[in-house]
């Protein structure tokens, strides 16, 4: 949704929060949710927040809150997070979330070869 990245472009940006809060809850006016207020919103990293979640609902199952959660830097803390609350067993079975690493996906060998290209860290 171009309105929620404009949003998340001005909080980024250093625009004052008022103004990315306005973009943010046309989304949620459209979806029929209560408008947040400023109160509701004290920080940048409170607004980053309930811009995640918000994403989150829009997006849900679209294959976009992988790219969210690299780009804010908490991809390892939601893995780890998400992992904590399996089961053992499906725990004994998933691997462990190597940061700088899972961000990234590998180069195809071959593409790595051709171009003269160095391979992602880890890969």
């Amino acid at each position: 949704d171009v309105v929620l990245m404009y949003a998340e472009a001005l909080a980024e940006s250093g625009s004052s929060l008022g103004d990315a809060l306005v973009w943010l809850n046309k989304t949620r006016t459209r979806a029929g949710l209560d408008a947040l207020r400023t109160e509701d919103i004290p920080s940048k990293g409170a607004f980053i927040e309930a811009l995640a979640d918000e994403r989150g609902r829009e997006f849900a199952l679209e294959g976009h809150r992988w790219f969210d959660l690299c780009r804010w830097n908490i991809a390892k803390k939601t893995m780890d997070a998400y992992k904590a609350n399996e089961t053992p067993e499906a725990r004994a079975e998933m691997a462990d979330f190597i940061e700088g690493k899972h961000e990234l996906f590998p180069i195809p060998q071959e593409e790595v070869n051709l171009g003269g290209l160095e391979q992602n860290p880890g890969y």
